[in-house]
């Protein structure tokens, strides 16, 4: 690192005076230099390298990162991946008419480098990335504050996949918190593990910082992939409960700012929970605190103007897009609303779903199958809703609506007919207006 922030401040002029290299990596031909600032990769360009490529990528710019360590005896690369918050996707386009469309490239959306195992620790790597990328208080580590490299114990990740063992359970939470800070430190010194749950042999750890997958690859399992996605980077999610007989496993949805995930384009990142195994609404609020834990939670409708709900009672309506009454639906949610939040608006869509505006997010929930035991929860933040649209109805027969729209890959708007007669628009415009335009 010393000697490539000397070349870099000079052969060529890369670095600003007051940034320096604090890691380096050499892959096959390529390079990846870590800064206090910034990733830097220098891609070598055809047969003779003369023609080279520097992509500069802010700390504030990488939503997601993971480590994959090397395979077995003839998997020699380790890999790191990163995940941008920009779309550089590109669809190549057809050399004739006649072809198949080709499949698109992520380019600058998502970076995977290889390294030789035995020169590289990936794990190294990824306690780096977590203390450059992961936010405290809101904040970046300063750019001035160094990072010191913390080396793993040897066959750490083994150890510490052989300590989970058994299948589909949830893990106690104190002693892999122990186990992530000693045995295989990939958590910084002010994180802790909060819940964890093992399904096969994955591993997801809900820490106060991000969520952590660990992704156990091929037969003998040495080959481990460690993703890491900060709550900074979660723009939604939905926590889905099991159903009834036949139906085992519980959901989690990570909507993330990246637009490439497994190969191909995408932003959402699903986790499997056994049925019984894991509290899909003690999760729930657990990613509601860490998400939207410090947001005004004043109520966005008209307290000297007292909201007159024209819809009539809370089980028995069988109409779409009518108003529900919302102290009774907070009732009905405070199990999965934070302290302080509540319902300001609520509606009834279809015969048995809801969507719901709180003091704090947009909530939809979603039964399923015959029965409705399948609920499923999707909370969009209102910190992420950009921008909204109202309409009043006009004929006799001629429903109002309003659609919201949010900074959400993927979730381009969250759309509601109203019932005209059973639905007061000019609320619910100021309690939009006070949330999104005030925010």
């Amino acid at each position: 690192a010393v000697k490539r922030n000397k070349q870099s401040h000079s052969a060529p002029p890369l670095l600003q005076t007051c940034e320096n290299v604090e890691m380096a990596f050499k892959g096959r031909r390529d390079m990846v230099l870590f800064t206090g600032k910034r990733m830097i990769l220098v891609d070598l360009k055809g047969i003779s390298a003369k023609k080279v490529e520097y992509v500069s990528v802010p700390w504030g710019s990488i939503s997601i990162f993971g480590v994959k360590s090397a395979g077995g005896m003839a998997d020699k690369d380790a890999e790191m991946m990163v995940w941008t918050d920009f779309d550089d996707t590109f669809f190549p386009p057809k050399e004739s008419p006649e072809d198949e469309e080709p499949p698109p490239l992520p380019r600058r959306s998502f970076f995977e480098l290889d390294f030789n195992k035995s020169k590289v620790d990936v794990t190294v790597i990824n306690r780096y990335l977590a203390d450059r990328c992961l936010q405290v208080d809101g904040e970046l580590r300063p750019n001035d504050v160094p990072v010191v490299a913390q080396e793993a114990a040897p066959d750490g990740v083994s150890t510490f996949l052989s300590w989970i063992g058994g299948d589909s359970q949830e893990v106690n939470a104190q002693k892999i918190n122990r186990q992530l800070h000693e045995t295989n430190p990939v958590l910084r010194d002010d994180e802790h593990v909060s819940m964890a749950f093992k399904s096969g042999r994955d591993v997801t750890v809900l820490t106060n910082k991000r969520i952590l997958i660990m992704d156990t690859h091929g037969m003998s399992g040495k080959k481990v992939e460690w993703i890491s996605i900060p709550h900074s980077s979660l723009r939604a999610f939905t926590c889905e409960n099991a159903g009834g007989w036949g139906d085992h496993d519980a959901e989690l949805k990570l909507y993330c700012k990246i637009y490439w995930y497994g190969g191909n384009l995408g932003n959402v990142i699903d986790q499997d929970f056994r049925k019984g195994k894991a509290d899909i609404i003690a999760i729930q609020s657990f990613l509601s605190k860490c998400v939207m834990g410090s947001q005004d939670v004043s109520s966005g409708l008209d307290e000297a103007t007292p909201h007159e709900v024209k819809g009539s009672g809370f089980h028995f309506l069988t109409d779409d897009g009518v108003e529900i009454d919302p102290i009774k639906v907070n009732e009905e949610l405070r199990p999965i609303l934070l302290d302080g939040e509540t319902v300001d608006v609520a509606f009834r869509t279809g015969r048995r779903d809801m969507v719901i505006f709180t003091t704090l997010r947009i909530l939809m929930i979603d039964r399923q199958g015959m029965l409705g035991k399948k609920v499923e929860y999707k909370t969009i933040p209102l910190r992420y809703c950009t921008a909204y649209r109202l309409q009043s109805g006009g004929s006799l027969f001629s429903d109002s609506e309003t659609t919201v729209f949010v900074d959400v890959p993927g979730e381009k708007e969250v759309h509601q007919d109203l019932k005209k007669s059973k639905s007061d628009i000019w609320a619910i415009q100021t309690m939009l207006a006070n949330k999104i335009v005030n925010k």
